[in-house]
């Protein structure tokens, strides 16, 4: 079980259980800007990757494979602090990201990354 949330200001919080090790430490990582409405998803390996608002902006962080998480990616602007960016993993784990922009409150924007 791989649980994410956001601390309420500039934390990711991430945490994982398994049936061999039952809960692992809580892992945190503080960013520079806020971090609001993480979305996860997990890729073939079981590796996490993140997408959050942070007031206008889309990141994205992936875990790498020695556990550690990568700097944050600017990906896009977002319409304000809202819920409104998504990620996906297809079976190739290429990677899919929706979001809304500031400067158009009807249409959204798709990204990929192989």
């Amino acid at each position: 079980v791989h649980l994410l949330w956001d601390s309420g200001k500039h934390s990711l919080v991430y945490r994982l259980w398994t049936k061999e090790g039952g809960w692992q430490p809580i892992d945190t990582h503080t960013y520079s800007g806020l971090v609001l409405y993480p979305r996860i998803a997990l890729d073939r390996a079981d590796k996490v990757h993140v997408i959050w608002s942070d007031n206008g902006k889309v990141n994205y962080v992936w875990q790498q494979d020695d556990g550690s998480w990568t700097d944050p990616l600017f990906f896009g602007d977002s319409q304000g602090a809202e819920p409104e960016s998504a990620i996906a993993i297809a079976a190739d784990d290429s990677l899919h990201f929706v979001w809304r922009t500031k400067s158009d409150e009807t249409d959204y924007y798709y990204g990929t990354m192989p």
